[in-house]
């Protein structure tokens, strides 16, 4: 009979001893229990160790039980912590994302900021009578308008970053896109030439000579990159003391080979050799009491993520000269040259800006349009979809009247009827796509003075 119940528990005793080792408790009762079972087994005490033998299970149970409930309260434990420890590490990204947002902000509307209270004080002595009909960079009013509207798109970068890119990118704020780079280099040097003027003798060469410039950039960032090289031109001459008159800003630009030019030189104290390996490091920064190290490094930033180049030449006490190079688009297909329209069908002009309306009366007047056929409108509601069957109808896409949409009027259907969208919002994505897909033209505003009206035959 021992000797049985020795040939038995031997294996059984390697089988329970290998199970504990694989499960991870070799360590535990079960290993024990089963040696013990061994050794009483080997004294012919069959009863009392099965006995012993049961009492081990039942105290291993209990361990096991014990076992489980502890590491399941740490566990839980760990992943209340670990989930505590993930919050507090993003709360803490977010609040540095902010805080670069914020610094980034403030840098950039400094500039916009200065030109507005340059103009604001200019406006106490400005002629009124001149102030409707002045439509050059001398205006303050028209510096006014050109500060709030590239604070406003700087403000709305910010809100479309927090709100993530999903939502940022249908909400027709800033971003990269397919739009005039002519036009937003042209108001960032209005803006610089009313405010440095007062500072230093600032020239722009090549500008009003320039044909309209297709790109793909941010237009914000793009500002702001601009405005930040030629402030730092401007604040060159903090350390050189020289008269106004001396000071010497000068601004080309100019489109070659494929290449959007913009070239920035001043006389001001210039850069030492050792800081150009590092002016593009972001925070830093050298001889500037409020400097934030941003300026350049955003530069940088702006101009790589559309494939732009930026080169930099200095020589201290002469002064530098910084290159941006830009690649340009050809004019989409999208975009309307002239308007056609058949001179025996209605032709419909709708816009809620009394400046625009304006402008179509006087071009209706100038190129002979037949009276009884031509129309302007200063609302969509005044235009009766159903009795617009053929012709040409040029519509504004936003209107305060909380009319439809221009783009959302041609969509609902206008079979017969050419369309021209003619607004501010060209570089809208949404846009441009769906003009596509409509075949529909767009006008952009900038550009309204360059489109004509050209009768056809039919």
């Amino acid at each position: 009979m021992t000797k049985w119940w020795i040939a038995f528990s031997l294996p059984l005793s390697i089988f329970v001893t290998t199970y504990t080792l694989i499960k991870g408790a070799g360590k535990c009762g079960l290993v024990k229990a089963s040696m013990v079972f061994l050794t009483l087994v080997t004294t012919n005490d069959v009863l009392h160790s099965l006995r012993y033998f049961q009492t081990m299970i039942v105290l291993d149970l209990g361990f096991s039980v014990l076992l489980v409930t502890f590491m399941t309260t740490q566990i839980v434990a760990y992943k209340k912590g670990f989930f505590e420890f993930a919050e507090r590490r993003a709360e803490m990204l977010w609040s540095e994302k902010f805080l670069d947002l914020a610094r980034q902000v403030a840098h950039d509307i400094r500039s916009p900021l200065q030109s507005m209270v340059f103009a604001a004080k200019d406006l106490k002595s400005y002629p009124v009578a001149q102030l409707n009909n002045d439509e050059s960079s001398a205006n303050p009013v028209n510096i006014l308008q050109l500060g709030l509207a590239r604070i406003n798109s700087i403000l709305s970068k910010l809100i479309s970053e927090f709100r993530g890119p999903a939502e940022a990118e249908g909400s027709g704020m800033s971003g990269v896109r397919l739009s005039l780079l002519d036009r937003s280099i042209r108001d960032v040097l209005t803006e610089h030439r009313w405010t440095d003027e007062k500072i230093a003798q600032f020239a722009i060469e090549g500008l009003d000579s320039l044909p309209p410039v297709w790109a793909v950039f941010d237009p914000v960032d793009l500002q702001a990159a601009v405005s930040n090289v030629i402030r730092n031109a401007t604040e060159s001459f903090e350390k050189k003391k020289i008269s106004k008159k001396e000071r010497l800003i000068k601004v080309t630009v100019a489109v070659e080979s494929g290449w959007f030019k913009l070239f920035v030189e001043d006389n001001g104290c210039g850069i030492p050799s050792e800081n150009l390996e590092r002016i593009f490091e972001r925070g830093f920064t050298s001889g500037k009491d409020q400097g934030t190290g941003l300026g350049l490094y955003q530069v940088k930033e702006t101009l790589e993520r559309i494939e732009g180049k930026i080169e930099i030449r200095s020589t201290v006490g002469s002064g530098t000269r910084v290159t941006i190079s830009i690649p340009t688009e050809r004019t989409p297909a999208f975009i309307a040259e002239n308007i056609e329209y058949d001179a025996k069908s209605p032709v419909y002009f709708v816009d809620d800006d009394p400046s625009i309306q304006q402008f179509w009366k006087s071009r209706i007047a100038r190129d002979g349009l037949a009276p009884d056929l031509s129309f302007v409108k200063s609302s969509l509601k005044q235009v009766v979809r159903s009795e617009i069957s053929t012709g040409t109808v040029v519509l504004d896409h936003f209107f305060r009247d909380g009319a439809e949409r221009g783009l959302e009027w041609f969509k609902n259907g206008t079979p017969g009827v050419k369309g021209y969208l003619c607004t501010t919002a060209y570089d809208d994505p949404e846009i441009q796509r769906e003009a596509e897909r409509l075949g529909l033209k767009v006008i952009p505003k900038p550009l309204l003075d360059r489109v004509q009206l050209m009768k056809t035959v039919g």
